[in-house]
């Protein structure tokens, strides 16, 4: 692990889908500002890029800050882990998909580059907090990969508490409501 001393601007690596939620003026200010004029970049032509990419990176990467939805975060997360590291990089989701429900659920509430200039400078401080979340690891024959849950507590909340309810139409209309 590298001390605060040693932190530099090339441990942190962006990752851009420009295809999430059409939001082309938030990623251009993102790829535009100081803070991203010395950190490793990867912009996809599309989703399926990101793998091959992220594995190209090796164990060199401390940082990856995450510009896309969920479904870029999903790829991403499965281009990471399992590796061969024996400590993960950080990652952080600074928004830039259509609902942005991940990167709202680990605190990154403001718009995309207002998100990541944070990230950057709180990284390179040594401040930056971080959240601790689960991955599932879903297995189906040889077939292996994650997949996550967070982000969507409301809407899994309301699924558990209606099937711990009694059923039936009226409480299916009632909870719908």
């Amino acid at each position: 692990m590298t001390t605060t001393s040693e932190r530099q601007e090339r441990d942190i690596v962006l990752v851009c889908n420009p295809t999430a939620g059409g939001r082309w003026r938030e990623l251009a200010g993102i790829l535009d500002s100081a803070e991203a004029m010395h950190v490793r970049r990867i912009v996809t032509d599309e989703i399926d890029d990101i793998r091959s990419s992220l594995r190209r990176l090796g164990k060199s990467a401390e940082l990856i800050c995450i510009y896309g939805g969920d479904g870029t975060i999903l790829k991403s997360l499965n281009s990471i882990f399992p590796t061969e590291r024996d400590q993960p990089p950080t990652v952080a989701f600074v928004s830039g998909g259509t609902m942005n429900v991940s990167a709202r659920w680990c605190g990154w509430t403001e718009k995309p580059m207002i998100n990541f200039r944070r990230v950057v400078h709180q990284f390179l401080e040594d401040r930056l907090i971080i959240r601790e979340v689960p991955l599932i690891r879903v297995e189906q024959g040889d077939f292996r990969t994650l997949g996550f849950t967070f982000g969507m507590g409301p809407a899994i909340r309301v699924l558990d508490e209606y099937e711990r309810s009694p059923k039936g139409k009226a409480a299916a209309f009632m909870w719908g409501l």
